[in-house]
């Protein structure tokens, strides 16, 4: 209290640190409840950090002797770093900046034991875009969580690993899917020396731009082993979200395999995540549409049946094929038949989405044929039972 009033830090007051032998013995005796303090000295002692360099304090100016073993036995948080560390040969102490105020504490116990401390590094803390710590009550915060979410480890190391310095320039993203791999290249290519002394703000935008670029050099890779795994995880999506997919009851494991290639190739410019292509946005991929709920009109049937021979006859998605079938769709589209609309869903089941011509050069030909004359046979069976 005086201390409060006073305007003064507020810090034990060393109260029991000239009691005579006497005393000590009495209390000892009486077994009055004690603790180990370390006697701070008012002297100015040097420190050093190696990112920050060498600083003074005098220690005595901002607390009393601090505790080294509590009442109950218990060594304290910073004498059992510190003997821990020795003990184990620790050389080098790597920690966020949080703990620089407890350096020359530590630093202090060292000389008191006669040890030689480690080189510290007090390195810069991960934060929010807004300047504040994370915090697992606001965003996720776990790796687990993000892994759940779709993002390799090899994304995710990318996105910590590009905060706050310690890398060349430019280096992220590192294009390296395996994350082993990716591990010794960050490693053989640190500069602890380097690092920011700035907290690093963590933009998540940053970690969908690393894993769209590591997704696509995968889908892109020339490596016929990495392409099967990755056929092959993709595969696992399908099952576990759309398990009866007309892909395991109509294909073949090898043209299944094939198709999925081939999906994979036509999308390599779109997914941020593998497991995107499970997502609702790409369900039409794996399970066709089954409610169109479309009325049977002369200009539907005659559009259905000149845009399939169109796309029967196709031999290359290029830019002629886009100008023919926008030509063609605008041709019969009117405001009874609004043909973009009604194309998405005839082959993808939703009214907004993925473009209609990028839907057909996803499904393919054989699959966007097989829709489109699934839709026209509805029609005709439809208009066949109105007349009856």
């Amino acid at each position: 209290m005086q201390q409060t009033r006073n305007n003064e830090v507020q810090r034990y007051d060393n109260r029991c640190r000239h009691l005579s032998e006497s005393e000590v013995r009495e209390k000892m005796l009486a077994r009055t409840p004690y603790v180990i303090r370390l006697v701070l000295k008012s002297e100015q002692m040097s420190y050093k950090d190696a990112l920050v360099g060498e600083m003074n304090i005098n220690l005595k100016d901002y607390e009393g002797d601090p505790v080294l073993l509590k009442s109950d036995g218990f060594a304290t948080y910073h004498l059992a770093n510190v003997v821990d560390d020795h003990l184990m040969g620790i050389t080098h102490v790597i920690r966020g900046k949080e703990w620089m105020s407890s350096l020359p504490k530590h630093f202090h116990l060292y000389q008191s034991l006669g040890w030689q401390p480690p080189q510290f590094y007090h390195v810069p803390l991960l934060m929010n875009m807004d300047g504040k710590k994370l915090s697992k009550r606001h965003d996720a915060v776990f790796v687990e969580e993000y892994i759940k979410r779709g993002y390799t480890p090899s994304a995710l190391l990318n996105f910590v690993a590009s905060c706050s310095g310690g890398f060349p320039p430019d280096t992220f993203p590192v294009l390296l899917p395996d994350h082993r791999e990716l591990l010794e290249h960050l490693a053989e290519n640190f500069n602890l020396p380097k690092l920011s002394q700035h907290d690093g703000k963590l933009n998540f935008a940053k970690l969908d731009e690393f894993s769209f670029e590591l997704t696509r050099s995968v889908l892109t890779s020339d490596d016929s082993e990495l392409k099967h795994e990755i056929v092959a995880q993709l595969k696992e999506m399908i099952k576990a979200n759309f398990e009866e997919s007309y892909i395991f009851t109509e294909f073949s494991d090898e043209a299944c395999d094939d198709h999925l290639k081939s999906i994979l190739e036509t999308l390599k410019d779109r997914v941020v995540k593998l497991n995107d292509l499970v997502s609702q946005e790409f369900a039409f991929l794996w399970c066709r549409p089954t409610d169109y709920d479309l009325e049977h009109s002369k200009e539907l049937v005659k559009f259905l049946k000149e845009f399939i021979k169109f796309v029967n006859n196709t031999t290359d998605w290029d830019d002629e094929f886009d100008a023919t079938a926008r030509k063609l769709i605008k041709k019969y589209s009117n405001k009874q038949l609004p043909l973009w609309k009604v194309m998405r869903l005839m082959l993808a089941g939703v009214e907004n989405g993925v473009p209609v011509i990028d839907l057909v050069k996803i499904l393919g030909k054989t699959e966007t044929v097989r829709r489109l004359e699934t839709v026209y046979n509805d029609v005709m069976e439809m208009d066949r039972m109105t007349r009856a």
